[in-house]
């Protein structure tokens, strides 16, 4: 296979703007700690992001796209409405309880963004999804309540809408800490007619085709 060139003129440019990053970082006082966080793999994605822009190619194999792009924006809330909510009824499964809303902040921010629904095409574990999708596709855990109240508040009584409900998951993958990242879902239970909220260990469970994935849009 043969080498691919590097334009080095290109190359010593964003060496030197590294350098003037790391350099004003210094200026502004930053300790060993900022520059730790620095080396956080979330702050490195954001600002290749914000240097070179984001890309939406998916590299897609086994997803396919289902809604290229949906609106989302809430305001700050309560995270106790999600066991107060009778429109629309939530029930909360023991993980989400513990892993989600127990950290989540007291008050979830505002969230205004977009994500895409992709199908799964065939069954997969949580590990080949993610590798599919990539970690910049990885939310924090008050995005993923954001995101799970805007739209489960658009389909209150299992309407069709953007999310899938046929009683399959809609599934978030939601960084816990540094080393840990869940697959929390939502999903529609006929029978009580209510949300369900669910979390479970990382790749403890290959989900069906039926199933869909909520990324960045």
């Amino acid at each position: 296979m043969a080498k691919k060139s590097v334009d080095m003129a290109v190359f010593q440019n964003w060496i030197n703007t590294i350098s003037n990053l790391l350099t004003a970082i210094k200026k502004l006082g930053g300790t060993a700690d900022a520059f730790k966080n620095f080396n956080k793999q979330e702050v490195i994605d954001a600002v290749a992001e914000l240097l070179v822009g984001k890309t939406d190619d998916l590299k897609l194999k086994f997803l396919m796209v289902i809604k290229e792009s949906i609106s989302i924006t809430t305001s700050a809330f309560s995270k106790s409405l999600f066991t107060t909510s009778t429109n629309p009824k939530y029930y909360i499964w023991e993980n989400f309880q513990k892993w989600i809303l127990n950290k989540a902040s007291d008050f979830i921010p505002e969230f205004k963004g977009t994500v895409k629904s992709l199908k799964l095409t065939k069954s997969m574990k949580d590990s080949e999804i993610l590798a599919e999708i990539g970690e910049s596709n990885i939310f924090s855990i008050d995005e993923a309540c954001a995101i799970f109240k805007a739209l489960t508040e658009r389909q209150p009584n299992g309407e069709a809408g953007d999310l899938i409900n046929n009683g399959y998951a809609n599934i978030i993958y939601v960084r816990l800490d540094e080393k840990t990242v869940v697959p929390a879902r939502v999903r529609w239970n006929f029978d009580n007619r209510e949300w369900r909220l669910i979390a479970r260990s990382f790749d403890d469970y290959s989900w069906f085709a039926v199933h869909s994935v909520l990324v960045r849009g």
